[in-house]
């Protein structure tokens, strides 16, 4: 038919479309695909289709990973492939070379799924003889499984003959030399060792689909029983576990992943193509390549681990809990080989011993999940800033659910959860990885940079850290509200109230805090939501602190609305934004500091927000120590809106880089306790009680 050109992307052929030509590549590559995702490259000198049977329709996907050409040819018999090989008697011990190349690898294929398959079946018979001991040991009766009884033994297919494997595998070893002495005698004899290796394809992708039929039989009827098994065993293990003098010197964890799919209760063709997965992801040495395979499978891990986690998580709220389960929540972990054996002995150890936050503020994210699940908070706002109600109503008004679906969905806790899931969730746990390029949802020690026991977050940690934050920048998540008591006659008085937020715990091996929301919903007396690595690799003060920084930002521009800019109505992003922008005309500030703000501008690609956090981020590490690195100008934004303490106020009092914020500081706190002080006083001479929240104001005026 001709000469035919392609470029990369491009499918040649697809799983199901009729096969009607034969071509030869003459220039590039192309990736071979089957239904099971398997894999390999066919380049110049190759036969498409090969393997392929006559009239029938394609099982392999061709797509082009190069640009390139091959030539075509009409094929509906096995005379019109003499005919093409014929056509081209030149270039046949090439052809035929390449179709050894073929069969070789398809034998290889068939050989590691039958000693798969067969591994599978001998597994399943180890743990029927070991389900009774098992039974006995936890004083429970054993059930009689009756679909165990429809599993044959695997006996291996005769598609293809030993002694086909074995000249398959000779003629692979003597490749280079037929060349030479054997394909140069006579022509045939590379057409018959092309159309043997046809014949040879064909027998053993019959031989790959029975193993397979084999096999999804296995999975299915042994799968009551494997649930039960894993379950029990996983049981057994922690009795021995909990046994053990100390939880140093614990039994070994062992199939973990089997113990955390059978507990999930996952749909089966998910948990056994997570299982497929996460098994070929330990194969990868380079666990950081950007190959076109390894961004697959990390994307195919990444959609089943969300569904696995949601199902787990379901499954957790009605049975008891494997610990396996409890450290997947936690800690991403799925399999104690890509874990390493230290570190599963070290997330068991944080699983047992986790104390979770008595104020409910700092938490893991399967703890918080679950507030959302149970109603206790609403869910976080999606990517594109709508909340769970404004979700479904954007899918009411595009169609895709109508006026029933979302009365239902609006009250359904687990669609509540679900959207929490696939939004803050999914995109959370993304961003504080770090690294999204490479992003693996599930515990890899490849990812380890720092010792887990100093990078491990729980909640003693990062109580300590908010800590220190608060006090240094007292008034850090303090926000202003209008208090009124008409009994008292209090119509109008303003109180500084701290809302803490919630600091969820991602179950990630990761480098960055996100601030997902400062607020909930509207409401501007609710506590934001920070998220950060459960394991954080990089130095967790100074990623809290840009939190805090981001936070303050966040929540001004909240408060402030449409006027966050405008210096008309002075609060800290008005300000730092017009000295940001009108920096260059300020006589405040020397050639050479607005060169640094220049230099500032441009590493944070002229966004303000950035520039800000990273000024605040000085001024809390190095600032309140007298360590001066900003600018008059921006110390003095800071210093008014994000005052130190008292106590580091007093030690910067004679420092006159601060005498002038420190004196606007001072005459302002003076007149609000001096409103404070006069309505106690005007309450005591009235014999009236005084109302905690004015107590609360001076107490929080005297920080």
């Amino acid at each position: 038919m001709g000469i035919v050109k392609f470029k990369a992307g491009d499918v040649i052929h697809d799983v199901g479309d009729s096969i009607s030509t034969m071509e030869i590549v003459t220039k590039g590559s192309i990736k071979v695909t089957d239904c099971n995702e398997g894999n390999f490259v066919i380049k110049a000198g190759s036969i498409i289709g090969i393997g392929e049977e006559i009239a029938k329709c394609y099982k392999f996907r061709y797509v082009a990973q190069t640009e390139g050409s091959y030539y075509s040819y009409n094929y509906s018999s096995l005379a019109d492939v003499e005919r093409v090989l014929d056509a081209n008697e030149k270039i046949l011990p090439i052809l035929a070379r390449t179709a050894i190349d073929a069969v070789l690898l398809s034998a290889n294929v068939v050989t590691k799924q039958y000693e798969r398959v067969s591994t599978e079946y001998t597994q399943l018979m180890d743990n029927l003889k070991e389900y009774p001991k098992i039974c006995k040991q936890l004083g429970q009766e054993p059930r009689d499984f009756t679909d165990l009884g429809k599993i044959a033994a695997l006996a291996k297919e005769v598609n293809a003959n030993s002694w086909q494997y074995d000249f398959i595998y000779a003629l692979a070893r003597h490749k280079e030399e037929l060349n030479d002495s054997f394909f140069a005698l006579d022509s045939k004899l590379a057409k018959g060792v092309i159309l043997m290796a046809d014949e040879l394809l064909i027998k053993f992708s019959h031989e790959m689909e029975d193993l397979n039929l084999y096999n999804e039989a296995l999975v299915r009827h042994a799968l009551s029983f494997r649930q039960e098994f894993v379950l029990l065993r996983s049981r057994f293990e922690e009795n021995k576990r909990n046994e053990a003098q100390d939880i140093e010197n614990a039994p070994a964890i062992k199939n973990a992943l089997d113990t955390i799919l059978h507990y999930s209760g996952l749909d089966a063709e998910i948990a056994g193509r997570f299982k497929v997965n996460v098994n070929n992801y330990k194969e990868i040495e380079n666990k950081f390549e950007s190959t076109d395979h390894i961004r697959k499978l990390r994307k195919d891990i990444g959609r089943d681990y969300l569904d696995l986690y949601k199902a787990v998580l379901l499954n957790s709220l009605i049975t008891d809990m494997p610990v396996e389960a409890r450290m997947f929540l936690y800690f991403g972990f799925v399999d104690e080989d890509l874990a390493g054996e230290d570190n599963t002995k070290t997330l068991y150890k944080f699983a047992k011993l986790w104390e979770a936050d008595e104020k409910g503020k700092y938490l893991t994210a399967y703890d918080w999940l679950i507030k959302v699940y149970n109603g206790e908070v609403p869910p976080s706002r999606n990517d594109f800033d709508l909340d769970f109600e404004g979700d479904l109503k954007e899918k009411k008004r595009s169609g895709d659910i109508d006026e029933k679906e979302y009365n239902r969905l609006l009250t359904s806790n687990e669609a509540k959860l679900d959207f929490e899931i696939r939004n803050m969730f999914a995109s959370g746990n993304r961003v504080t990885y770090g690294r999204v390029t490479t992003y693996i949802p599930i515990f890899d020690k490849a990812n380890i940079i720092k010792p887990l026991d100093l990078a491990y977050v729980d909640v003693a940690t990062i109580t300590k850290v908010i800590n220190k934050v608060r006090e240094t920048d007292y008034s850090v998540f303090y926000r202003e509200r209008v208090y009124a008591n008409a009994d008292l006659g209090i119509t109008k008085f303003f109180v500084d109230q701290e809302i803490i937020p919630y600091v969820i715990l991602m179950p990630n091996l990761g480098s960055r805090g996100f601030l997902w929301q400062d607020i909930e919903g509207r409401k501007r007396d609710t506590p934001g939501r920070m998220l950060i690595s459960i394991f954080h690799m990089v130095d967790l003060e100074d990623t809290v602190l840009k939190l805090c920084g981001e936070f303050r930002w966040e929540l001004c521009k909240t408060v402030q609305g449409v006027y966050w800019n405008n210096v008309q109505d002075p609060s800290l992003t008005s300000e730092y934004c017009d000295y940001l922008q009108f920096y260059k005309k300020n006589s405040s500030l020397s050639s050479d500091h607005k060169e640094k703000v220049r230099t500032a501008l441009k590493k944070h690609n002229n966004n303000y927000r950035e520039v800000f956090i990273a000024d605040y981020l000085s001024y809390m590490k190095y600032e309140r120590n007298g360590s001066l690195r900003l600018n008059k100008v921006a110390r003095g934004i800071i210093a008014n809106y994000c005052t130190f303490s008292k106590e580091i106020r007093t030690g910067l009092m004679s420092n006159p880089q601060y005498a002038e914020s420190m004196k606007r500081f001072v005459i302002a706190h003076k007149d609000k306790v001096s409103q404070v002080d006069n309505l106690i006083r005007k309450l005591d001479s009235k014999g009236l009680e005084i109302p905690t929240e004015v107590y609360e104001q001076r107490d929080y005026l005297n920080f």
